[in-house]
């Protein structure tokens, strides 16, 4: 939404400053917000168990590789397609409205990937026709960038929406011990291990 109304806004108020600080206004609302949760406690138990690693696992560095990846590609897309296509001859509210149509096509990708995966034996098809997807949209704008820069960005939509879905599943799935494909994980344990490794290493490949 904020890429969409951003060019709107700057056009109304006649400086870029305008939606800056509504951006930065928005976050402290929500902070002042949040505050009242401040004094909650959680009682969490201490974990105990056998000591385990999965550093030499490699279906969990895939996962957390393909957490890392479907990041830096959401980040990267929606960080330059607005320059791209800019320097193709759109001007800046077509490339506004086509950088939104991502996060807004993506949103029931977000919603019904999850179901999918959670009723496939394996998940390996699924991850596949995401990524073709993803690869169209990029292929569309690197070749014909000003053709069909909607269609192009629907696509990379559909695909960064799979993808994050996907990538928050296979954390679902280690959390709760249910193995989407085949066990790469065996007790409690090593689903804690797991997230502790999947979950900054592939947000630190993502930044």
């Amino acid at each position: 939404m904020g890429l969409f109304i951003a060019v709107p806004m700057m056009n109304a108020f006649d400086n870029w400053q305008a939606p800056v600080i509504v951006w930065a206004i928005l976050p402290l609302v929500t902070c002042l917000l949040w505050l009242p949760l401040i004094s909650l406690r959680s009682h969490v138990k201490p974990v105990t168990g056998a000591k385990v690693t999965l550093w030499r696992n490699q279906t969990a560095w895939a996962v957390t590789l393909y957490m890392g990846l479907q990041s830096f590609f959401f980040y990267s897309v929606v960080t330059w397609l607005p320059k791209i296509l800019i320097e193709n001859g759109l001007d800046p509210l077509q490339a506004g409205t086509a950088t939104a149509l991502i996060n807004i096509v993506s949103i029931p990708f977000n919603l019904f990937i999850p179901i999918i995966a959670a009723r496939m034996k394996s998940q390996q098809s699924l991850v596949v026709v995401v990524f073709l997807v993803s690869f169209s949209g990029l292929m569309g704008l690197w070749l014909a960038p000003a053709k069909a820069p909607m269609l192009w960005a629907s696509l990379m939509g559909m695909g960064a929406g799979g993808s994050l879905s996907l990538a928050l599943s296979f954390f679902y799935f280690a959390n709760t011990g249910w193995c989407p494909s085949h066990c790469f994980i065996g007790n409690g344990s090593e689903h804690r291990v797991f997230i502790g490794v999947y979950r900054p290493y592939g947000n630190g490949l993502g930044a």
